[in-house]
């Protein structure tokens, strides 16, 4: 996946930091920290290959989706490999000035939803 969105209504988006692969690692970092579940030593190796991600700041109804397939491996073995997708949609309004905000923030919304989705599916006791 590249470092730019370009499907907003003719301009472009770039994450804060990097490309969008690197903001999906950085909200599972979040997550997992949160959660008090983040450990740099664990024998559990999360990796994961960004395989959509879309916005549509259209006219009225703007769509969203991002997908990604996250694999866990314990000691070199595959434990756990799927891919995972969040959508989302929502009324826009006719400005951009509306629209493309509204659009920005649904985007990071979909990541987290993303990764949450994960700990639905997932249960890292399970592979312990």
């Amino acid at each position: 996946m590249g470092s730019t969105l370009s499907s907003l209504r003719g301009k472009s988006l770039s994450p804060a930091k990097g490309t969008w692969s690197q903001r999906l690692k950085d909200t599972l970092v979040v997550e997992l920290t949160t959660a008090g579940s983040f450990d740099p030593a664990s024998r559990h190796v999360i990796e994961s290959e960004l395989t959509d991600s879309k916005d549509d700041a259209a006219i009225r109804t703007c769509t969203g989706r991002v997908a990604a397939r996250p694999t866990v491996k314990r000691f070199g073995k595959l434990v756990y490999d799927k891919e995972l997708a969040a959508n989302a949609g929502w009324e826009s309004s006719f400005m951009g000035a509306v629209a493309m905000p509204a659009a920005i923030n649904r985007c990071g919304a979909l990541y987290k939803a993303l990764v949450g989705s994960w700990s639905t599916t997932l249960s890292f006791d399970a592979l312990s």
